[in-house]
């Protein structure tokens, strides 16, 4: 991050810290404890303001904070001595602001666009008195106003080295200086048509002095605004909805208030959809955590407010041959629980291993693991040990897994932790546009994995059953019918790139060889 006055390093586990150098020595910060240093402050501001102690909190974070996220920001409220009572998304509290401001007359389809600090966030939401539905939401956790920042200073870093053929990126307190400046413009460009920037003694002592005009702010940023209208569009199919059936957008985030961004938003939609006025950018996100708060506090007053909200993508468990299955399909409102029962897959397993993904695609190879859950199990025979799968999303949108042996009843339960990642935009956007491009693809492998599931439980089930009547049935005929079985096995074990129906022809056939010879020796199994 060559335009901060930091370093970002990593510890030996491979987590990210802040790498800070101070007078007389480098000092190392993890998130969490950068992020409950700022709630530590947050906290005793506000027990001045109000002159009691402050004890609880419901805090904001972007749509798509994964579990790991989630769970980090839980830590470090726990740190800054703050008991969590809930982790709400941030375009939702901005939907809970719109509803008790007056709003709440008749049912309305909300557009929320969130343009914060660091992160992108839209959601699509449906008001309906005090019943709040979030029917889809998205972003960019890599997008906010601090890259609006970034572009004036990298402007304003060329400018300085265009005139005097030096490199700022390794003075560290003179970057320092350009945020702040690069800040002030754009908020100064968001009212006025031109900020001039003077900044005395920025680097050796030279002063340095830029007018930026709000034509050249708005040609470099044009890029980055359009783009997330991008996420705008994609979140209102996701919600079966058309832009005409946008009532109100609601703008979230200081950025928000730059008029081209306001001028892309309003092209984007019907004449008949308006830019809601009445929310302040600022404090839209902070007052519907705040309402969210007083709900759960039990003041009488909001108490019949309901808010519905919905999980991003879908989650599910690792099958073999690289299937997902899933459990909680993306849209599901939570909290829920959702549970599917498994079964060994190979002859006497001591393990089974339950790996996690979330996303869109039926090979979970495409999409991305949140982690894995191993549960010890007694060695027997393939589809003899049963196995159920639970996965819970509680308020916070944080997952919890369980695996029960259903034949020794013991339980592995474990709160899903993501490999220090969340999706980025690139990675969101393949996802995405691979669940739409390669449906047949991915239809036409979940057609043939079912077929080939079917035909394994067939197959091994024949298999175990001869090998009960072995002795009853001539050694011949035995091995005849055995061998087929086995040929049929190991073809299966290649998971053929054939039609669909192949494996139902290849059933029947086997069915057809061996099922007679199975049926007259009933008695033994």
């Amino acid at each position: 991050m060559p335009l901060w006055p930091f370093r970002v390093e990593k510890d030996t586990d491979g987590t990210p810290y802040l790498q800070i150098q101070n007078d007389t020595k480098k000092v190392k910060f993890s998130a969490v404890t950068v992020s409950s240093l700022i709630l530590k402050c947050l906290k005793e501001n506000a027990e001045r303001k109000l002159g009691l102690e402050v004890k609880s909190a419901v805090i904001t974070v972007p749509a798509y904070f994964n579990a790991t996220q989630r769970r980090a920001t839980e830590e470090a409220a726990e740190l800054a001595g703050l008991k969590v009572l809930r982790i709400l998304n941030e375009p939702t509290a901005a939907a809970i602001a719109y509803s008790l401001k007056g709003q709440r007359l008749s049912r309305r389809n909300i557009l929320i666009y969130d343009l914060g600090g660091g992160t992108f966030d839209v959601a699509v939401v449906n008001v309906e008195g005090p019943r709040i539905t979030v029917k889809a939401k998205g972003g960019d956790t890599h997008l906010g106003g601090q890259d609006i920042d970034n572009i004036i200073m990298i402007k304003m870093i060329e400018e300085f080295r265009k005139r005097h053929g030096m490199d700022l990126k390794g003075n560290y307190r003179a970057l320092k200086r350009i945020r702040k400046a690069a800040e002030t413009a754009k908020i100064t460009l968001s009212a006025g048509s031109v900020a001039r920037i003077e900044l005395e003694c920025l680097h050796l002592g030279i002063d340095f002095i830029m007018k930026i005009s709000r034509s050249d702010f708005e040609s470099w940023i044009e890029n980055l605004l359009i783009a997330t209208v991008i996420h705008v569009e994609r979140a209102i199919r996701e919600a079966n909805l058309k832009k005409s059936q946008i009532n109100e957008i609601v703008l979230v985030g200081g950025s928000t208030r730059i008029p081209l961004l306001k001028k892309i938003i309003k092209a984007s939609f019907e004449e008949t959809t308006k830019i809601c006025e009445s929310i302040h950018p600022d404090e839209a996100v902070a007052y519907g955590a705040a309402v969210m708060a007083a709900v759960l506090s039990g003041v009488e007053e909001v108490q019949d407010m309901r808010l519905i909200d919905m999980i991003p993508m879908s989650i599910g468990v690792q099958c073999n041959r690289d299937y997902m299955s899933v459990l909680i399909k993306k849209g599901t409102v939570f909290p829920c629980t959702k549970k599917k029962t498994f079964i060994n897959s190979e002859d006497f397993q001591t393990v089974i291993n339950v790996p996690v993904y979330e996303g869109e695609r039926v090979l979970c190879s495409h999409n991305r693991q949140l982690g894995e859950i191993s549960l010890p199990i007694n060695p027997k025979k393939r589809g003899e040990s049963v196995v159920d799968v639970t996965l819970e999303v509680d308020h916070n949108g944080i997952l919890q897994a369980t695996a029960l042996d259903l034949n020794t009843k013991k339980a592995i339960t474990t709160t899903i932790v993501y490999d220090h990642c969340t999706f980025t935009q690139p990675e969101i956007d393949e996802i995405t546009s691979q669940s739409e491009e390669d449906r047949l693809f991915d239809e036409t492998f979940r057609l043939r994995y079912k077929q080939l599931q079917k035909s394994e439980d067939m197959a091994y089930d024949y298999k175990h059953r001869l090998e009960k009547i072995r002795g009853s049935v001539d050694r011949e005929k035995f091995s005849h019918l055995m061998d087929a079985v086995e040929r049929e096995i190991s073809w299966l074990s290649g998971f053929p790139k054939v039609p669909p129906s192949d494996y139902l022809h290849r059933r029947r056939a086997l069915r057809l060889k061996v099922y007679p010879t199975l049926f007259l020796n009933l008695s033994f199994y």
